[in-house]
């Protein structure tokens, strides 16, 4: 028989034997203490209790009751707070420079205000730094400019300029207070004006402890150490101040030196920042190549003559350079005018200074020159010291300049040459004219510069905008070419030289007018085999404002173009009798003659803009300089049956003259052309050893 599990009848005796052993078992060591030895700790309890209440009572009934709220929370560490923390009912701390003097006045001289030489503690520049506008300055590109004045008058001057480039949200600006004065930020915002909507500056007091008080070079020492703050944090891409002449000398010269030692370019403004509004509307790449221009002045003096070349020297005298200091190179011809050598004796250049720096080049050569070695004569007068920054201004002795020619001309070069959204589309600009031609080069006949309203050569989104427009032709009054585009033509001339030494070369006939000189016939060549283009101004066709003319009197034919006075006189004692029988017909009928008479150049005179700076332009057209289009350039000649498409207009014309100039064979079945190198030319030529690469 099946005993059954003790389990199963563990709670019933009457199914199952009583287990004794299931029963739990009381040990000793759990047993109850006995009355007698617990009733003493639950009295000394008591005790105790009684006793902590009485003190609790004490202590709430003899607590003052005039205890404020606290204002903080509870700071373990026991840390400083620093200025302008926000506390947990929205208050900031407030750690402000000391107020009054600074201590041990007593042992200072009292006639000496400014005496302090203390260390250097700024109390509110970390909190503009380390705050959420600052810290954007980590970004790679940044694109700040920083504006710094320390005289209350220099910054109320910088101010409409700073708000104004901020409102063109093409740079972050940030203004720096560096001074000795003690009136708050607010308040300086507050007397000029300042509203944070219209004007969103990002604002820095970096002006030291007891400012008031400190000698200069303290506050030079000042401005260059929260100078390395800024740039530290901001890392900024320019910084602009005025100069010492209209600011604190400590400040400009603090400015200048840690901006040399930090790498950021210094922009030192020599005038009131009104005149240079158009700074507003350039990005921090541009302003980044201010110091780095250089301007090479190029003019050629017509043989045996001088007012027209004095005139133009006297309009560059008249003109305002704000502290550039443009190169000048004279060429003289070879019967040069005495009263022209007179007048360089008393000429000042650069202008206002007390030392004279230009250069004069005499030709030697007595004889008639010829067009090649007119054309070897100019280009190789100047050659850019740095092809990336030095330009070359071309000037005819006709030409009459505006006083504010320098400021649309580098405002112009800025703009185009350096900044980032226009590099891509700027690459095939060769150069900036001053002038608005009245007559076409090619043919002399009268040229009609487009308008917003010709719906194939609109530049402008707006009539706001400065109207300029692009045409691919040279010019020789008043033109800047950019220094790479001078090398590569260059490299142009000394191949295309070289080319018409060659026996079975078909020169073609000359596209350039006589009445301008031999090398923009070159220029032209290079113009159209590249697909370059030149920027001209057009507003002077509409308004009053001018940047150049050209005048008519005292006109001279080129050099090369002029014949030489002997070969004529020989020609006529020899083999024109008839002429001599009819004077008349001499004088009057120059197509019957081989003598050319004195052409007359044809321009349009044009008053010139008395301002010295172009705000009256930017008054007119407040955008500024547009956005260029190379599509709708113009080509060369408008009776020339040509392609509208400039990409189409080039290629034709490259394989033409690879064909016909360069001596390379045209038609080879899967040939390509060279590659093109930075300012060389040598691709559009072929040599003998070259020959049958082409298409």
């Amino acid at each position: 028989m099946t005993i059954p599990r003790r389990g199963r009848y563990f709670g019933d005796e009457e199914l199952g034997k009583k287990y004794d052993d299931d029963r739990p078992r009381t040990s000793t060591q759990f047993k109850p203490r006995s009355t007698s030895s617990w009733k003493l700790p639950r009295r000394r309890r008591v005790l105790l209790a009684f006793i902590g209440i009485c003190i609790v009572y004490l202590l709430i009934k003899n607590m003052p009751t005039n205890i404020t709220p606290a204002t903080k929370p509870f700071n373990a560490l026991n840390l400083r707070p620093w200025p302008g923390q926000l506390l947990s009912d929205g208050s900031s701390v407030s750690l402000g420079p000391p107020r009054g003097p600074p201590p041990n006045t007593n042992e200072i001289p009292s006639e000496d205000s400014l005496y302090y030489d203390g260390p250097i503690k700024f109390y509110s520049l970390a909190r503009s730094l380390y705050s959420a506008q600052g810290l954007r300055g980590y970004r790679r590109h940044n694109k700040i400019v920083v504006f710094a004045a320390a005289d209350l008058q220099a910054l109320s001057d910088l101010l409409p300029l700073a708000c104004e480039m901020s409102r063109q949200k093409m740079n972050r600006v940030h203004f720096a207070v560096m001074g000795r004065n003690d009136v708050s930020l607010e308040g300086i915002q507050m007397v000029n004006g300042v509203d944070a909507e219209e004007c969103p500056l990002f604002w820095h007091d970096a002006r030291p402890d007891y400012a008031p008080w400190s000698t200069d070079d303290r506050m030079e020492l000042s401005v260059a150490t929260g100078l390395s703050h800024i740039n530290n944090i901001l890392r900024p891409s320019v910084m602009i101040t005025h100069d010492d002449r209209r600011d604190e000398v400590f400040l400009w010269k603090a400015a200048k030196d840690k901006a040399g030692q930090i790498g950021v370019p210094h922009i030192s403004l020599p005038d009131r920042a009104g005149n240079f509004m158009w700074m507003s509307k350039l990005d921090s790449s541009s302003l980044e190549a201010w110091n780095k221009i250089d301007v090479e002045i190029l003019v050629q003096a017509p043989p045996a003559s001088s007012g027209s070349l004095t005139r133009l020297l006297q309009s560059l005298q008249r003109a305002d350079y704000f502290g550039d200091t443009p190169g000048l190179t004279i060429e003289l011809p070879h019967n040069v005018d005495p009263p022209f050598l007179d007048y360089l004796n008393s000429f000042k250049w650069p202008p206002n200074s007390e030392h004279t720096h230009f250069t004069l080049r005499r030709r030697i050569q007595s004889e008639s020159i010829t067009p090649e070695d007119a054309t070897l004569r100019t280009i190789d007068s100047i050659y850019p010291k740095n092809p990336a920054y030095s330009h070359v201004l071309i000037l005819s002795p006709q030409a009459d300049l505006a006083p504010s020619y320098y400021h649309f001309l580098k405002y112009a070069i800025l703009k185009y040459k350096y900044s980032l959204p226009t590099k891509i589309s700027s690459r095939q600009l060769m150069g900036i004219s001053l002038e608005l031609p009245s007559i076409a080069p090619t043919d002399g006949e009268p040229f009609t510069p487009p308008t917003p309203s010709d719906p194939t050569v609109t530049l402008q989104d707006t009539e706001k905008e400065i109207p300029v427009f692009l045409w691919q032709a040279p010019n020789s009054n008043a033109a800047l070419y950019f220094g790479d585009k001078w090398v590569e033509f260059q490299s142009f001339l000394s191949n295309r030289l070289a080319a018409a030494r060659r026996p079975d070369l078909k020169i073609p006939s000359n596209l350039i007018s006589k009445k301008f000189p031999s090398w923009m016939e070159y220029v032209l060549e290079l113009i159209r085999a590249r697909g370059y283009y030149l920027l001209y101004p057009s507003f002077s066709a509409t308004t009053d404002i001018a940047l150049a003319t050209t005048h008519n009197e005292l006109y001279h034919l080129p050099e090369e173009y002029t014949p030489d006075p002997e070969t004529s006189n020989s020609k006529l004692e020899s083999g024109h009798e008839d002429l001599i029988a009819d004077p008349d017909k001499t004088l009057t009928d120059p197509a019957s003659s081989e003598i050319p008479q004195v052409d007359y150049l044809g321009s349009k005179e044009k008053p010139l803009a008395e301002s010295s700076t172009i705000s009256n332009l930017l008054h007119l057209f407040p955008a500024g300089l547009p956005e260029l289009s190379p599509l709708h350039a113009l080509p060369y000649s408008q009776k020339e049956n040509t392609s509208p498409d400039l990409f189409e207009r080039t290629q034709a014309y490259l394989k033409e003259f690879r064909e016909s100039i360069g001596g390379c064979d045209g038609d080879v079945v899967g040939a390509q052309y060279p590659a093109v190198e930075i300012m060389k030319a040598d691709d559009l030529f072929c040599s003998k050893e070259e020959d049958g690469v082409g298409l």
